[in-house]
């Protein structure tokens, strides 16, 4: 961030310079320096150019910080969820889903509670979309039943849509068909 805000700075002073047709100012200058001793202090039609490649590298950065962000955030939320479907806390997993309320998922939830006791949950394959909003993994889940103690394996693919509005990543589709 102090990077960006550094680069801002010098591209304010560039543009400001250019604009005026001065070779000199009063306020600092970080990379205008570097570039007024390599042209021997003559302005020319460079700086405007070197301004726009600036301000376009920094709205770029700026980008790709927001993508980063975006990621990171489903780092985290994907550790929970991974958390809470290990310890088989359905209640949790499905607080992630996007239709949540929607549907007859409560007696889904009391039943799977009741039942099924997860054993491992990981991650086997994952694509995320070129805007970072939208993360497909496909997952395998062992698990066995209460009443027959006997191990199961589940493949499941898992769609992740982040959502702009409250800046959230949510679960699209229903909770994993344990059988």
């Amino acid at each position: 961030m102090r990077l960006q805000l550094i680069i801002l700075r010098s591209i304010i002073d560039n543009f400001y310079i250019s604009w005026q047709g001065q070779e000199t100012i009063t306020r600092p200058r970080t990379f205008v320096m570097l570039f007024d001793t390599v042209y021997n202090r003559k302005l020319s039609m460079q700086k405007p150019i070197l301004t726009l490649f600036l301000l376009g590298m920094l709205i770029a950065g700026c980008a790709a910080f927001n993508d980063m962000q975006r990621l990171d955030r489903f780092n985290e939320i994907a550790s929970d969820y991974k958390s809470a479907m290990r310890w088989s806390d359905f209640e949790t997993v499905n607080s992630y889903r996007k239709d949540r309320k929607t549907d007859d998922s409560f007696e889904k939830i009391e039943k799977l509670q009741d039942n099924i006791q997860v054993i491992s949950y990981d991650v086997r394959d994952l694509s995320v979309s070129e805007d970072s909003s939208e993360v497909r993994q496909v997952v395998e889940i062992h698990y066995y039943k209460l009443d027959s103690m006997i191990e199961k394996t589940l493949k499941a693919v898992e769609v992740w849509e982040y959502v702009e509005n409250p800046g959230k990543w949510v679960l699209k589709g229903e909770l994993p068909g344990f059988k």
